[in-house]
């Protein structure tokens, strides 16, 4: 590729659609066509939109589309183009993309996040990611020891699909949270598990912050009656080491 104004050689990863080595060849160009009276040449079309595959022909043109609609900045367009060429280039037409093909397979510089809405909008999306979470689940607390991985799979399933007293979490904080926890499997050689755990955390701030229940049910989503038993322990902990610093003194 060289500048179509002086003939240089344009720096190699240039853009596709780049026409000259710099702004003052752009600038020389476009005065010179414009005394000539000359009209602009056309912009650069993605070969997206002329490929034969219709598949990707039709997603690139809904890129566009959607791009127009949205708001996307021309470049913006380009990379979602770019991602959908590279899922669809060598895919039957109609064939469904999975959404771990996106995450993995598409270019850095390509927005998954764009190329999945073209799909999805086309009916060429698959959601696979539920499944794949659940198999990173299963398989990340295969390795745990007994009595440690079921407490653990649970926990990390509440997290995935919520229940009544929490909503569902993202992926990515389950990657977060599970790397948290791998630290304290060396515990469970003392004979210490999750509730033991949760405990000394719950008491430990109730120590620390005061012995409210309202705060300790607040702070870890605990029931009423279960934030009284901790700050009534905490209470008791705390009136020993009055009495015992009185009797010292």
């Amino acid at each position: 590729m060289s500048c179509v104004h002086c003939g240089k050689p344009l720096p190699e990863g240039s853009r596709r659609d780049r026409a000259y080595c710099d702004n003052k060849c752009r600038g020389l160009a476009s005065y010179y066509r414009r005394k000539a009276g000359v009209p602009p040449p056309p912009r650069c079309q993605h070969p997206a939109l002329t490929s034969d595959n219709p598949a990707l022909r039709s997603a690139a043109a809904h890129a566009q589309q959607l791009g127009e609609t949205n708001g996307w900045s021309p470049s913006l367009v380009l990379c979602a183009m770019d991602g959908l060429t590279t899922v669809l280039e060598d895919r039957p037409p109609g064939e469904p993309v999975r959404v771990t093909d996106v995450r993995t397979r598409i270019p850095r510089h390509a927005s998954s996040y764009r190329v999945a809405e073209v799909l999805a909008d086309l009916d060429l999306l698959d959601d696979d990611s539920a499944l794949a979470i659940r198999s990173w689940v299963d398989h990340r607390t295969s390795e745990l020891p007994a009595g440690f991985a079921s407490d653990v799979r649970a926990w990390l399933l509440v997290l995935l699909d919520g229940d009544s007293r929490a909503r569902p979490r993202s992926h990515t904080c389950l990657y977060v949270y599970f790397g948290c926890v791998r630290p304290l499997r060396h515990l469970l050689h003392q004979g210490i598990y999750l509730e033991r755990i949760r405990g000394d955390r719950v008491l430990h701030e109730a120590l620390t912050a005061g012995a409210d229940p309202l705060h300790l049910a607040l702070f870890f989503n605990l029931s009423h009656t279960t934030a009284s038993r901790y700050a009534a322990i905490a209470q008791d902990l705390l009136d020993d080491q009055i009495e015992q610093a009185a009797e010292s003194e």
